[in-house]
């Protein structure tokens, strides 16, 4: 029976409501997401108040400079991250990986990337990073460590549609 419910949960997760769609990018929000323009950013979450602390998917870009190619984002991207934290104490990444990818949907390489720590302490961030035509684009997907088994399956899903 447990099994049954783990399941069930599991595909009630996984369906895709909507699509996103902004003038760089596009995918399949899970259902009960939205997206919200702040400032030069997509904010996208859970529109559940319990569940919105969990994860958060964030979408930028911006004009291509010297910096912007994928060889640069993959040696970024593999790299520790430091960063301050409210105390004056400092905060440091643990890279898992930063690797290639071909999304299957469009045949494009993107540079794919997972950290814990990079962004927020306690949460994993995973990064796809890619540059096309005069564009560098750049999405997060952050998820609180506790919960990032519950989120992969959903956050690998939205890559497969990006």
């Amino acid at each position: 029976m447990l099994r049954i419910l783990i399941a069930m949960t599991l595909l009630a997760n996984l369906t895709f409501a909507k699509s996103f769609t902004s003038e760089f990018t596009e995918f399949q929000l899970p259902r009960g997401w939205e997206c919200q323009l702040e400032g030069s950013e997509w904010v996208c979450q859970s529109t559940n108040a319990d569940r919105k602390r969990e994860a958060i998917i964030i979408l930028a870009a911006k004009l291509r400079g010297k910096q912007d190619d994928l060889s640069q984002y993959q040696a970024y991207l593999g790299e520790i991250k430091t960063f301050k934290l409210p105390g004056g104490r400092t905060q440091v990444s643990e890279p898992k990986y930063a690797k290639k990818i071909k999304i299957r949907t469009q045949n494009h390489l993107w540079i794919d990337s997972l950290h814990m720590a990079s962004e927020v302490p306690g949460f994993f961030t995973r990064y796809l990073a890619t540059v096309k035509g005069e564009l560098g684009v750049a999405v997060t997907f952050s998820v609180a460590k506790d919960h990032y088994q519950s989120y992969k399956p959903i956050f690998d899903k939205i890559v497969e549609t990006l």
